[in-house]
């Protein structure tokens, strides 16, 4: 994920976390545009991120870039491995689906993401709707957009676009639309529409019903 992005699901974090809640580590993993360039040394970074997590005394881990979770098995056996859970935003996001009681989803996402997502949705018992080859293609193209420049005008053409994508998506009878790679919800920070999903907030829920969690059965 970009700069921008990162920035976007620490500040979101902090704003829903109580004061007292907000003792978060941030682990920087600088690496190429996974989107273009997943690769083996992906995973063998994000074990060493982990790793180096674990030694700082983290209880729960999890990753606001969804495209990664296509290793999703290798991260879990290594956060087990850790004694760290493993938060899934694919897993946060398909709840947050559920819990709208959802009949249909638009996934707005890489390929890759696409990918997770459809397997994840189908499997909790909601319909699916995927962008047409050339939406997808241009849902591309706004996620490399945003990763290279994420100035307001360029914000302002992926919101338009994806608006575009979106309408079409409702056509063909979604009722909701997963905005799901990180970068998307960036062109609709201050006025989201109320059928989106930014996994951004998807996974900074999960975090806080975590946290939520552990005071109760602590």
């Amino acid at each position: 994920m970009g700069s921008l992005a990162t920035i976007e699901a620490y500040t979101r974090l902090m704003q829903a976390l109580p004061e007292k809640d907000r003792h978060v580590i941030v682990e920087n993993l600088p690496m190429e545009n996974v989107f273009d360039h997943l690769s083996a040394t992906t995973i063998f970074s994000i074990r060493g991120s982990i790793q180096r997590l674990s030694t700082a005394g983290v209880k729960v881990v999890g990753i606001p870039c969804n495209t990664v979770h296509c290793y999703s098995s290798e991260i879990e056996q290594e956060c087990s491995k850790q004694g760290i859970r493993f938060l899934s935003i694919i897993e946060q996001t398909t709840r947050a689906v559920v819990r709208r009681r959802s009949q249909k989803a638009a996934i707005l996402a890489t390929p890759t993401g696409a990918e997770l997502y459809k397997t994840a949705i189908e499997d909790a018992g909601v319909g699916v709707s995927l962008p047409s080859k050339d939406e997808q293609s241009q849902i591309n193209d706004v996620v490399r957009a945003i990763l290279e420049d994420p100035s307001p005008t360029s914000l302002a053409i992926a919101r338009t676009t994806l608006e575009r994508i979106a309408t079409s998506q409702r056509e063909n009878g979604a009722d909701t639309v997963i905005l799901g790679c990180t970068e998307l919800p960036l062109a609709f920070r201050h006025d989201q529409p109320m059928s989106f999903i930014s996994t951004i907030d998807a996974l900074v829920q999960g975090f806080v019903t975590e946290i939520e969690n552990w005071k109760v059965y602590a």
